[in-house]
């Protein structure tokens, strides 16, 4: 095996064939593992290197990937190792060039230690011919191998200085004066190269050339640094002048072979070149002010302009203080930094250089090409600008090393073309935009820009616009600007379009910005354009993070977790979030925040959005993106799924369709979905809502119904009603379109059930009945024995108990067939129910027990349906008055519901419990808990229960000889039962109000409503 290092990145195997090791970041921790060669390296520093001091949460689990990945690539597992705290590559002897370089230039000194210069010359020639280019120059973006790589360069040089001398010994001047001119036109500023140049040309016996050599050192120095030339070159000098005859030797002491001793390279990150010696006084003009024009309406980021100011004020240490405002583009950043850097005049008095780097273009500014802008600025005559970027730089810093200068470098691409342009000298400040975020910087004091606030936004337009028209129409201004999303550019074209046209209404404005198909044609105006902002960034990207980028934007989600972009690309988790964390780079994509599951979120801004969805439709054919769409809905599909399972005990009272799932990877779904499922959801509940929609909108009706109802029972858990309505609706309508009468009888099973938890009885029964015709219709048992159980329910809240019962015993026996015995429990729970109300309390023991021993038997029912039967059981010992008993499974039901974190379980036990010490006598602690309950109740929306629960309490006041309180939460009752027409619990809250009624002293009213509750009592025996 083979590593190379000195040029791109390289590997290859033993027979020579290149290997290829992947991605930018995998090849950069192979990089990174090979600078430091059998030395372990910490997953920490590592993921700082390789994700620039901003990994995702996901960083960790990538950088395992990468070194699963390498150790395939390299075809040994064992040549990456892991080492606590971190990682190490093995190397073999001689497999790695920077070794092979090391031994060569070692071998070389000790044969020009021993007197042998043609021996050196040829070993250190062997060292040179390693390099195959700039060494790391395709990973140089990263800051660690930038430093290693400028490390290598200094020893190449020293290393070539080194062999020259050998030639010299070797009186080989005339062959090596072609090199050495060249090589002192590529690096002017390094005297020893001068001297050697100097040297051969006087052996050569051109003496004049010689000493015009030294002249035009001389005066390259004094111009480029103000320096004259240094103690070698002016002995040399002098020895030229003189004659002296030991010019004439072959190890001449004027260019010591100390000198050309280069040390070996080591395998630590070496260090950079020497430091520049202090330059004298510049010889040039310092510029004044080179800042474009500051605008007039300048508003807003006044936090922002003050901080900046601050920080570029302070000045303090040895180093340069860079502050660097990061944004999206037209959020604002150039204005900023205009406003602030015109602020800064006096604080800045020597001057204050601009330039624009054009880094959002496709071919940004080179740096050496800004120097030469700044050197001329600054008074360096053009024929005096140096050829080489690294002379032109230093020469930079030496014309700014006394002066207090304010350097702008506005739209920078990285800190790669921002490096150079940083003065030397504490006392001067820079102030960088740019649309990534140039963490890389050392000291780099980064100020961030989102777009401005409502109101914010509403000043700006007010700003341009003028005052009397927003005040006129305020509502409309609100509207315009919210259209703008809030984006600085996008509101000050909004502001111009309609200074131009006053004869205008906002409101005019806001009904063209309304069409989102026209949208950002509206916002355009003369050379402000929204769109053409947004290009610049999508310019930027290369071809599959375009494609990520215009896939992102037909997703009307309001954020998005990071597997998303997998989904959208298909592709490995580990590629998916190298591109989409470039999208963040370049501002086209926002970081929310992190959710519950620890994962990152990622927004588009509104008009983005629109941008790329434009792209989408002209530059891929539809069918890609429906497919794309359809595996991140299949997604959510496969995640809901799994945190149903889990909050539900297991995957039963449920019918799942044909659409496919999609994971990442096999276990993606039990990582995510499976630790924590409702923290999950509750993160993912907006998404999984937009998904079902959208999937509906696609015509996908399979994927849409199956999504709507996987959630439901997410939905049921927190009581988020309205969710669980839109998006059965949408499903529901998809279905019809696409005349899936599965799908359609599923949805409406689903519709059901909200109905029965929103005790919308009627509509419940409504809804469910074509459902009962098309599973018959179907043959399908399992849908028909799913349904049937809910009619049930809504026939037994209505009254009709016969008509209940044959419907759970017609289920009963179909799910017994089909083995589905999570939804068997549920049923013989809800048939041991339906007796105690009727007062059978022998048969409801018997369907109660049953119940329990299907549970206990099946362990993968989980504990899910327990509460409500271990409920029942209490319900029914007090029915028998066995309080003891009823007391112990009531606390068993609330340690249950702790487990499960199940609010409505516990407000069910706590209702009991209070029940039992009612009857106990035991006043004051029977109040505690049923307040307790109620309150459980009201906030997990639970109607039902809250009757119950005030008539006990009810009767717990007329306990206490507070017959008022008593009617009044008897009425409170009777009020809930009336509403939710449940015929049985009015019968009850009726009796129950007639008692306090009674004590409170009103006998009429108390045998009125106790006649009432006999008559419904009367009925519903009548009905069973």
């Amino acid at each position: 095996m083979d590593f190379g290092l000195l040029g791109p990145l390289q590997v290859r195997d033993d027979a020579g064939r290149q290997v290829s090791v992947g991605s930018f970041r995998q090849r950069s921790v192979l990089a990174l593992l090979l600078c430091r060669a059998g030395e372990t390296i910490p997953t920490e520093r590592l993921i700082d290197e390789v994700w620039a001091h901003e990994p995702p949460v996901s960083a960790l689990k990538n950088l395992h990937v990468y070194v699963h990945r390498l150790r395939r690539a390299l075809g040994d597992e064992g040549r990456i190792g892991y080492r606590p705290p971190g990682y190490l590559v093995v190397v073999h002897d001689r497999e790695l060039d920077i070794q092979r370089f090391a031994a060569s230039v070692a071998a070389g000194r000790a044969a020009w230690a021993a007197g042998d210069a043609a021996r050196t010359g040829e070993l250190l020639g062997r060292a040179l011919a390693e390099w195959r280019g700039a060494a790391l120059h395709d990973l140089r973006s990263v800051h660690a191998l930038r430093r290693y790589a400028a490390g290598l360069e200094e020893q190449r040089l020293d290393v070539l200085e080194a062999r020259i001398d050998a030639d010299l010994a070797l009186r080989r001047h005339r062959e090596i004066l072609a090199e050495l001119t060249e090589l002192v036109a590529e690096h002017p500023l390094r005297e020893r190269l001068h001297a050697t140049l100097m040297l051969a040309l006087y052996r050569a016996g051109r003496r004049g050339q010689a000493l015009d050599a030294y002249q035009a050192a001389r005066q390259v120095l004094k111009e480029r640094l103000g320096l004259d030339p240094g103690a070698e070159l002016r002995r040399l000098q002098e020895a030229m002048l003189a004659g002296e005859p030991a010019l004439d030797l072959p190890e001449s002491v004027l260019v010591s072979s100390a000198s050309a001793s280069a040390s070996a390279p080591s395998a630590s990150a070496p260090s950079g070149t020497a430091p520049i010696g202090a330059a004298p006084e510049p010889a040039y003009p310092v510029a004044s002010c080179l800042l474009p024009a500051d605008i007039a309406d300048f508003t807003g980021r006044g936090e922002e302009a003050s901080l900046l100011r601050r920080l570029l004020r302070a000045g303090e240490g040895t180093a340069v203080t860079v502050a660097a405002i990061a944004g999206r583009g037209g959020v604002g950043k150039t204005t900023l930094a205009v406003r602030v850097a015109h602020e800064l005049r006096e604080d800045f008095p020597d001057g204050q250089l601009y330039v624009n780097l054009q880094g959002t273009l496709g071919c940004p500014t080179d740096s050496g090409d800004a120097l030469a802008w700044f050197l001329r600025a600054l008074g360096v005559d053009s024929s005096a600008v140096p050829e080489a970027p690294a002379e032109r730089a230093a020469m930079y810093r030496a014309l700014l090393n006394e002066r207090r200068a304010l350097v702008v470098l506005d739209d920078a691409a990285d800190e790669a073309q921002v490096l150079p342009l940083l003065p030397g000298n504490p006392r001067c400040g820079v102030l960088v935009t740019s649309r990534t975020r140039l963490t890389g910087l050392a000291g780099v004091r980064p100020v961030e820009l989102d777009v401005f606030a409502p109101a914010q936004a509403v000043e700006l337009l007010t700003a341009v616009l003028g005052g009397r028209r927003v005040r006129a129409e305020p509502g409309a201004a609100r509207e315009v600007v919210r259209l703008c999303g809030h984006l600085p550019l996008a509101v000050r074209i909004a502001g111009a379009r309609l200074a131009a046209r006053p004869h205008w209404s906002l409101d005019r404005l806001a009904g063209l910005l309304a069409d989102e198909r026209r949208r950002l044609d509206e916002l355009a105006h003369g050379h402000l354009d929204v769109r053409a902002s947004l290009h610049l960034g999508y310019g930027g990207l290369d071809g599959r993070e375009r494609q990520l980028f215009r896939r992102l934007g037909l997703l009307d989600a309001p954020d998005v977790p990071g597997w998303v972009a997998a989904a959208l690309l298909d592709a490995p988790l580990p590629d998916a979030d190298d591109l989409l964390e470039r999208l963040v780079d370049t501002q086209l994509v926002d970081v929310v925040g992190r959710d519950a599951t620890g994962g990152t979120r990622y927004r588009m801004h509104d008009l983005t959005r629109l941008y790329a969805r434009e792209h989408a439709a002209a530059e891929e054919r539809a069918a890609p993106l429906r497919a794309a769409l359809a595996r991140a809905f299949a997604c959510w599909l496969a995640l809901t799924e799994r945190a149903h399972r889990e909050v539900w005990g297991g995957d039963y009272a449920i019918l799942h369709g044909d659409a496919r799932r999609w994971q990442p990877d096999p276990g993606f779904a039990d990582r995510l979905a499976g630790p924590d499922p409702l923290g999950w959801y509750e993160a993912e509940r907006l998404g999984i809502g937009t998904a079902v929609r959208q999937a509906a909108e696609y015509g996908m009706d399979e994927l849409c119904w199956d999504l709507a109802v996987s959630a439901a029972s997410l939905f049921e858990s927190r009581s988020h009603h309205d969710d669980w309505s839109h998006t059965h609706e949408h499903a529901l309508a998809a279905t019809r379109a696409a005349g899936n009468r599965r799908g359609e009888a599923v949805v409406r099973t689903g519709l059901g059930l909200l109905y029965l938890n929103q005790h919308r009885y009627e509509e419940a029964s409504a809804v469910l009945e074509p459902a009962f015709g098309a599973f018959e219709r179907l043959g399908d048992r399992h849908g028909l024995a799913l349904a049937l159980p809910l009619g049930a329910y809504a026939d037994h809240m209505r009254g009709d108990f016969d008509g209940s019962l044959r419907r759970y015993q017609q289920a009963l026996v179909t799910l017994r067939e089909i083995g589905d015995r999570g939804t068997e429990v549920l049923v013989l729970r809800c048939i041991g129910q339906l007796h105690l109300d009727r007062e059978g309390p022998d048969l409801a023991e018997r369907y109660l027990r049953e119940a329990l021993r299907v549970l206990d038997g099946d362990a993968d029912l989980g504990d899910h349906p327990r509460p409500q039967v271990l409920y029942r059981l209490a319900e029914l010992r007090l029915a028998q008055d066995d309080t003891e008993r009823a007391e112990r499974i009531l606390s068993e039901l609330l340690d249950l519901s702790e487990r499960l974190r199940d609010p409505q379980a516990r407000a069910y036990a706590l209702y009991g419990l209070g029940t039992v010490r009612l009857r106990g006598g035991e006043h004051a602690p029977a109040r505690r808990t049923l307040v307790q309950a109620l309150s459980l109740a009201r906030e997990a929306g639970e109607r039902l229960l809250q009757v119950p629960v005030l008539l006990a309490l009810s009767e717990l006041h007329r306990g206490r000889d507070e017959p008022e309180q008593a009617v009044a939460v008897a009425a409170e009752a009777l009020a809930i039962a009336d509403e939710l027409r449940t015929p049985l619990w009015r019968a009850r809250a009726l009796h129950v109000l007639g008692s306090a009624q009674h004590a409170a002293g009103d006998p009429a009213a108390a045998e009125a409503t106790r006649r009432g509750a006999k008559a419904l009592f009367a009925a519903l025996r009548k009905r069973s």
